[in-house]
């Protein structure tokens, strides 16, 4: 579900290739995702799952999959 969410968001918000994402995809190097991407990314993604990831987060998270391991701790912490 997470998954195909976060696909969702970058192939509609972001005109991203529904190929090119994949688990250890960089978002700046493989999806050519710029720093304001990120910001918008995340609000998108606080948005959608209802959580609360802080922006700092984005200098730590670089693939599609840390994202995804980032979603599922800030989930878990509402529950």
């Amino acid at each position: 579900m997470k998954t195909a969410s976060l696909k969702k968001i970058l192939v509609e918000r972001f005109a991203i290739n529904p190929e090119h994402v994949q688990p250890f995809a960089t978002f700046q190097k493989e999806l050519h995702m710029d720093s304001m991407d990120a910001i918008d990314l995340l609000l998108a993604i606080n948005e959608t799952f209802e959580i609360r990831i802080p922006e700092k987060t984005l200098e730590t998270v670089h693939t599609v999959e840390e994202m995804l391991v980032c979603i599922q701790k800030h989930k878990q912490t509402l529950s």
